[in-house]
Parts: C-alpha cells; sequence; structure tokens
C-alpha cells in the first residue's frame, strides 16, 4: 500500500525519533496510512513514488549532519540533481537542534532549502525545535504540528471522528510466554564484534573531582575492527543488575521468564529494538536491551498514562505528556535528569499494570556510545585504547546522576569481554602536511592515534595544544608527549587553567601566546587545524582565537574579511572539529 504519510527522521540522542514516534502514533490514530523509519534506511530512490513526507532531522556537534543521515545527505546534496526532481512531492521539515551554539539548527535550515530547490512544495514553513527552551523543543514544535495536521487533512482525507485520547494503539509486537520446552534461544546474530579488557586503570588521583579511566582492548584480530586514526568506537553497555532487580520487581516480572517476540508493525522501525532476538527472556531483554537508565521522553508519558488504574498516578502522568504540561515534565524529569527506571519507581501502581509486549512500545532500545580512538594501528596492530571521562554528577536528587556506558566501562577488569564496533570519524586527516591540533582534556584523545600513527610514518610537523585544570592531575599522555618532543616529532604546548587560582589559562590564550605557531603553520603553509573535545564553548574560543590570530597578522583584513576566511578554510575542511556535548 502507498505511503499517505512518510516520517524519515535522522539524529544521535533519540530526539528525532521521539518526535517520529509522537507524529507516527497521531498518524495511526488518524487514520493515515503511515510508515516511520530512520532516514539510514531509506533509499533515496522511492522519494520518487512518496507524495508526503516529513523530514525530522537534528544538528550534531559544530553544525553536522548526524551519522544516520549522511548517506542521504550526500545523494540529495548532488549538483547534478535536476532543479525539478521533487516537484511532485509535498514536503515539511522538522529541525531539532541547541540555539546556544552558533551553527543553530543548520542542518534543518540547509535540508529545508535543498528540497525547495529540487521542487518540492513545502506545505509548511520549516519548524525548529530548541533544546534550550525552557519547555524543550515542543515548545516550538506542538504549535507547528497543530498547523501540519490542518495542512496534511487538506491533502489527504482522515478517518473522521476519531480522536487520538479515545484509544490506545495495538502494540508493536507480538510476546508470547514460552515453557521450558518451548524455549529456542537464538544463536547470536554477528551484529557487533567482541572484544576484550586487557587493563582497566584511573589516570586521575582519587582526589580530583573527575575519574577518567585509560582502558586497553583486546581486539582478537577481527577483520571487522579495523580502524584508521580519528576513527570513533561505539560501545554497547549493559544496564547494571541491581537496577535490572529493581524495574523486574516494579513490573511483576519474573527474570527467568522465557518469552518470543514477533514485531506486529513493520511501519515503525525504531533504532534499539530493530534486531530483536525471536527468542528471549525477561533479564537479558532489560539488562541488554531496554534503556531504562535513559530520561524519558515525552512519548514515554503520552504511553504510559495509559496503562494506569490509579486516579492520582494517571492524572498526573496524563499532563506530563500534555501539551500544558511540558514546564512541569521538565522541572520533574529533564532539568533534575530524572530516568525512566526512577520514574516508574515513583509510581508503582502504573508501574505494575504495564503490559509485558508493550514495553518495546514505552523503552527505547539501548544505544551504543562513541568514543574516539586513542591508539594506532600501525603501533598497536590488536588494540583499541580509549580514555574514558566517567559521568557522574549532582543534581536535586538524592542520588547522583551517572552515565550508563562510562560507569559500565568503569566497572570492567582484565579479561572481560566487551561488544563494540567501528565507525568512521569526523576528521578527514591529511597524509602528510603539516598538522595542528587543539585538544583540551579527554579531547587529546582522537590526537594520540594521529600522533602515533605520524610518528610511525615518519611524518612530521605535528603540533598540540592541549589544556586541563591542573598540570599534576589531568595531563593525559604527558610522559609520551615528552618522548616524541625529545625525538623532533612533536611541539606540545599546554594550558593549565587552575595551577595559577590568580589567572585562568586556556588553550586559546595558549594558541594566542605562540600566534607565530599558528601564523606559520596555519596562513602561511596551509596546514590543518583539528579541534576536539566537548562542544560547550571549547570551540567557539579556539575559532574565535584563529580570527583574532588572523586579524593581528594583517592589519588590513577587518572582522568580515577574517570570518569568511576562517569559514573558506572549514568548508575546505583546513579547520575541522569533533565535538561532543
Amino acid at each position: 500500500m502507498v505511503n499517505q504519510l512518510l516520517i524519515l527522521y535522522a539524529g544521535e540522542t533519540g530526539n528525532s525519533e521521539d518526535v517520529a514516534r509522537m507524529v507516527y502514533r497521531a498518524a495511526k490514530k488518524l487514520g493515515l496510512q503511515s510508515k516511520a523509519m530512520s532516514i539510514s534506511d531509506y533509499q533515496m530512490s522511492q522519494l520518487i513514488d512518496e507524495t508526503l513526507v516529513l523530514f525530522i532531522c537534528s544538528t550534531t556537534g559544530q553544525g553536522n549532519e548526524p551519522t544516520p543521515l549522511k548517506r542521504f545527505w550526500t545523494l540529495i546534496m548532488r549538483k547534478n540533481l535536476p532543479n525539478d526532481c521533487l516537484s511532485h512531492l509535498n514536503a515539511a521539515v522538522i529541525g531539532l537542534g541547541d540555539s546556544s551554539y552558533m551553527l543553530y539548527n543548520v542542518v534543518g535550515k540547509k535540508l529545508f532549502k535543498r528540497l525547495q530547490s529540487l521542487g518540492a512544495k513545502m506545505i509548511l514553513d520549516l519548524a525548529l525545535g530548541d533544546d534550550q527552551h525552557d519547555l524543550g523543543l515542543w515548545a516550538s514544535v506542538t504549535p507547528w504540528l497543530q498547523e501540519f495536521w490542518d495542512k496534511v487533512k487538506q491533502l489527504v482525507p482522515l478517518t473522521k471522528g476519531l480522536n487520538p485520547d479515545d484509544i490506545i494503539f495495538e502494540p508493536s509486537y507480538q510476546v508470547d510466554v514460552l515453557g521450558c520446552n518451548e524455549y529456542k534461544p537464538d544463536i547470536p546474530k554477528p551484529q557487533v564484534n567482541s572484544g576484550s579488557i586487557i587493563c582497566n586503570e584511573r589516570v586521575t588521583p582519587s582526589s580530583h573531582f573527575q575519574e577518567v579511566r585509560f582502558i586497553k582492548i583486546c581486539i582478537n584480530n577481527e577483520p571487522d575492527l579495523i580502524y584508521q586514526p580519528g576513527d570513533v568506537v561505539l560501545i554497547h553497555p549493559k544496564n547494571f543488575p541491581d537496577e535490572v532487580a529493581i524495574f523486574c520487581s516494579l513490573l511483576n516480572l519474573n527474570p527467568s521468564m522465557k518469552f518470543r517476540c514477533r514485531q506486529l508493525d513493520m511501519n515503525f522501525t525504531e533504532y534499539g529494538h530493530n534486531n530483536l532476538p525471536e527468542f528471549l527472556d525477561v533479564h537479558t531483554l532489560v539488562t541488554q536491551q531496554l534503556d531504562i537508565h535513559s530520561v524519558p521522553k515525552r512519548s514515554f508519558f503520552d504511553l504510559l498514562w495509559r496503562f494506569s488504574e490509579d486516579d492520582l498516578e494517571r492524572e498526573k502522568l496524563r499532563e506530563f505528556a500534555s501539551t500544558e504540561g511540558q514546564q512541569e515534565l521538565y522541572n520533574y524529569c529533564h532539568k533534575p535528569k530524572r530516568n525512566i527506571l526512577e520514574v516508574l519507581q515513583d509510581f508503582p501502581h502504573t508501574a505494575s499494570k504495564i503490559p509485558l509486549n508493550y514495553l518495546f512500545d514505552l523503552i527505547p532500545g539501548i544505544r551504543p556510545r562513541a568514543f574516539s580512538i586513542a591508539s594506532s594501528m600501525k603501533m598497536y596492530p590488536n588494540e583499541i585504547h580509549l580514555l574514558v571521562a566517567v559521568v557522574k554528577f549532582k543534581t536535586k536528587l538524592r542520588s547522583p546522576r551517572t552515565g550508563l556506558c562510562s560507569n559500565y566501562l568503569a566497572q570492567l577488569v582484565k579479561g572481560d569481554s566487551i561488544n563494540l564496533t567501528i565507525r568512521r570519524g569526523e576528521f578527514k586527516i591529511p597524509h602528510s602536511d603539516p598538522l595542528i591540533m587543539v585538544g583540551p582534556g579527554t579531547g587529546v584523545a582522537p590526537f594520540r592515534s594521529i600522533i602515533q600513527e605520524r610518528f610511525m610514518d615518519k611524518i612530521p610537523d605535528n603540533v598540540l595544544f592541549f589544556g586541563c585544570r591542573f598540570s599534576n592531575a589531568d595531563y593525559y599522555f604527558k610522559d609520551e608527549w615528552e618522548e616524541y618532543q625529545s625525538k623532533s616529532h612533536l611541539q606540545v604546548f599546554t594550558a593549565f587553567s587552575r595551577d595559577n587560582p590568580a589567572k585562568k589559562w586556556y588553550v586559546q590564550d595558549e594558541m594566542l601566546a605562540n600566534r607565530s605557531i599558528i601564523e606559520d603553520f596555519i596562513i602561511k603553509r596551509g596546514s590543518t587545524l583539528l579541534i576536539a573535545g566537548s562542544s560547550n564553548q571549547m570551540p567557539d574560543d579556539v575559532r574565535n582565537c584563529v580570527k583574532k590570530i588572523i586579524i593581528d597578522c594583517n592589519n588590513q583584513i577587518g572582522e568580515d574579511e577574517a570570518e569568511k576566511l576562517v569559514c573558506k578554510l572549514e568548508a575546505c575542511r583546513k579547520i575541522q572539529y569533533e565535538c561532543w556535548s
């Protein structure tokens, strides 16, 4: 059957998928023949058969398209496409981003313009969801969707008299509880590769506020784990046993209960549950599949309240799912980072009524987490090295907030098995050109890989600007950098922001203090500048630093000209970013 509405989503954190799920549920209840899927699973050639498409895409890092969008992005941005090739298509775009970044929602804006340039009829202006808004991205997306449905009603005949809140949709999966003789565990599909821990040690002192670990992983000569400098490894974490036990108790689930699951709704493909084995037990499902550690999104509450038989709990959960209740939801859930398990503990009467077959619709799958690889295969042929900051912080909640994957990695010991896959990184590294690298904190990880590789290839002209808080606490790989310096392979410039309490000193200050290096490498010799680390303020500070050096070394260049030059350097990949939140 031809889709009346196709929903294509692309993101890294699950926000785009959450919006897609809400739109898909609304379309389904309104009687629309619709399909929702990650854009990475969609063949662009099929656009010729579509009539109405909603694109939902996030902007990541420093204005980058998310990984699932990259293949589609390359194809749709081809210059040889006819300017009327999408003239048959009605389309709309929801962009999701964070207005604290300079290139706010740039991916959504570019996609909207590109679809227009190819002749698509844009039925609405671009929607811009902003994570910085007090009500989150739904503050602008909700009213936009109301207009969207009004437009859709003009284009597609809808089922009349169907109120979305009057029904609950059918589950996406059928679950059949099995007896011992019926259970036939699947042979695991080779979706991921496994490695084993060689060593896992803390490299910051116990008195330091941040636990950072250096981890070596043996990759067992797996051919699918071959990597290049700048690549990232995707780690597949598991939930902790105590949390699994609490979850099973709340839902009255026997951890050893075995069941068979089969996908019923093939029109919504979710990232986390795509490759479920047919036969499972509850303990494996909760440990390896359900992301009970994540902060729940709006679609979670939109489904959860429907199971409640407790009036007080039902009313509050329904408020969290409503447009009017988004400020309450922000204060209760998003601001303090309350996770799914904790929400279920706060609403125990409702949790106990959740049917097993709706867990796949209610709780997202565990997403692998990406870490920059901190080693070179030429120096360590059968190993992957990681530098991992263990995420742990306080909010108003009694228990500290912890990152699932970093804390999972922290507790692994020598010999433990770990599931992982390799993904190409953002950096396009020139083979032999001079290179300047700016990597504060754990942002130095990919540069260790690059520096090792260039050392093995005997490639000179490598400059590293490294920053951290204290020279004696978080100066990562100090001995290695000094050894490379002694062999004239590397120049290292350091900034320790807390060594002198009277004057904080950051990497951009160290760059300005050594502007002659930047001028010589970037302006005179055409070197490449690579920037890695936190995507908060650092990338913009380094970028502004480069602009200032350009202006200072040429009095005839003003602010606007310097900005154009930096944009040109970014466009030709002479300035590149690999940043994360």
